[in-house]
């Protein structure tokens, strides 16, 4: 009843928190500190370590993301963990079109520095959704497993390459750091959302 509680708390604040910024970006309150914010971290030249970055920032996208489902997907399967496995399928599969909708609802456009990269709207990004919802969701569902256990280096590994991510999509002028921001909290709902369905209608499966 108290992880409830907390996940329901938790849940609350994502929620409140990813409301007010989409409003806040919608009627475009942060321009003025995005613009300043993306022409700062922009890398600008060519070289190793943009390349570095541009490497990097597949993490978040289809190529890298569907190759790991599949791993993730046979991992809990193999623990014959098959309600925690659709769990985490259906969460990385909904995260799709929930993005999608989100962006054309806001249609934000791209900052100008990544306009020759893409002509999608920008809020949220769905690298750093997609990221965010695959590396954390994969560490929330796989301690699940190990009730008993905080790994905290798979935990700091997890955190640490969604976050790669996202600062990746800045760094190369292809979204804002709001749009990142809310795509982290847009993440951390859908990856809460269903550890709370998890827990109330796939649990007690799992342990008969």
């Amino acid at each position: 009843m108290k992880l409830k509680l907390n996940i329901k708390t938790i849940m609350f604040v994502l929620v409140f928190s990813f409301i007010l910024l989409t409003i806040t970006v919608s009627l475009e309150f942060t321009r003025g500190i995005d613009e300043r914010g993306v022409s700062t971290l922009y890398i600008s030249s060519d070289g190793t370590f943009r390349s570095t970055i541009e490497w990097l920032t597949h993490m978040g996208s289809h190529y890298i993301l569907l190759p790991g489902l599949a791993a993730v997907l046979f991992l809990f399967y193999k623990f014959e963990r098959r309600f925690i496995a659709f769990s985490f399928g259906s969460m990385m599969f909904l995260s799709i079109p929930i993005n999608v909708i989100l962006k054309f609802m806001i249609r934000r456009p791209r900052p100008y520095l990544g306009t020759h990269y893409y002509t999608s709207f920008s809020y949220p990004s769905g690298h750093t959704v997609g990221a965010f919802t695959f590396f954390i969701g994969f560490y929330i569902f796989y301690s699940l497993i190990y009730k008993e256990r905080h790994d905290l280096i798979l935990l700091t590994i997890c955190a640490t390459l969604a976050s790669i991510v996202g600062l990746s999509r800045v760094l190369l002028g292809v979204h804002y750091p709001t749009d990142v921001i809310g795509s982290v909290l847009l993440s951390g709902i859908i990856i809460t959302s269903f550890s709370l369905l998890y827990h109330k209608y796939f649990k007690f499966y799992e342990q008969t």
